[in-house]
């Protein structure tokens, strides 16, 4: 996926981009089941509120076939490269499964 030059625009004036329907609802839904599983793992990784319930979990792409290969699609690495013009890596991923507003700070 090629970004146009008005969207480049937009980024550069704005300091955002907002992609609607990237993923369709089916991987949207298979990405879901997937972070329910990998937030299971114990794993140092995994990021728990005091209550014990899991707030986040960095790096899925790691230990998780999925997020591994949503990391590098095509339709995500390519626009990002066209904004920074230049070649793009993973700095760091997360999932947050903590609920909005609620949990520790």
């Amino acid at each position: 996926m090629k970004l146009s030059e008005t969207q480049v625009q937009f980024y550069h004036d704005n300091g955002y981009l907002l992609l609607e329907n990237l993923f369709s609802s089916e991987e949207v839904n298979s990405m879901l089941s997937e972070m329910n599983r990998v937030v299971t793992e114990d794993s140092p990784r995994r990021i728990l509120e005091k209550n014990g319930s899991v707030r986040s979990f960095f790096a899925p792409e790691q230990s998780n076939e999925l997020f591994r290969d949503v990391v590098r699609l095509e339709r995500l690495v390519t626009p990002a490269e066209q904004l920074v013009n230049s070649r793009v890596y993973i700095h760091q991923t997360k999932l947050n499964s903590k609920h909005a507003l609620l949990g520790d700070w």
